[in-house]
């Protein structure tokens, strides 16, 4: 099972526009190779922690997007928000180690790669209860 994420820019995340939003159409060329190479080096992170990267549309006519791993469970914040019954404490230490070593996984990457958005909403969690890190920004 996989999951298709569609890149979507607002003038916040769109360096050097300004406006009410900008499409992915309109990216500029220097986005958009900087995507290609952000995605290529995502196709090469392989840890059980990381969430894992399948393909990326990347042609000028469609909108960017990547197709990754689908993590059944969602994200932490959800399973942490709306688990019934609650979580025993073995698991949730499980959990916090599990996202510890997808974080010094991309710390010991080369180059370096800091996830600098770490928050629960960017760690999902499988069937298993195995914890995934993603929304890594490469650059």
């Amino acid at each position: 099972t996989v999951a298709v994420k569609q890149l979507l820019l607002s003038d916040t995340i769109a360096a050097g526009h300004s406006g009410s939003g900008v499409s992915s159409q309109a990216l500029s060329s220097d986005s958009r190779q900087e995507f290609e190479a952000e995605t290529e080096m995502m196709f090469s992170m392989s840890h059980p922690n990381v969430i894992r990267i399948f393909g990326a549309c990347i042609d000028p006519a469609q909108p960017l997007c990547i197709v990754e791993e689908f993590a059944e469970r969602g994200s932490l914040y959800s399973v942490l928000r709306d688990s019934s019954p609650e979580l025993e404490w073995w698991l949730r230490w499980r959990m916090a180690k599990q996202a510890t070593m997808g974080l010094h996984y991309l710390h010991n990457c080369d180059p370096v790669i800091l996830h600098r958005d770490i928050k629960s909403l960017n760690f999902l969690v499988d069937t298993l209860w195995n914890i995934k890190v993603c929304g890594m920004s490469l650059n």
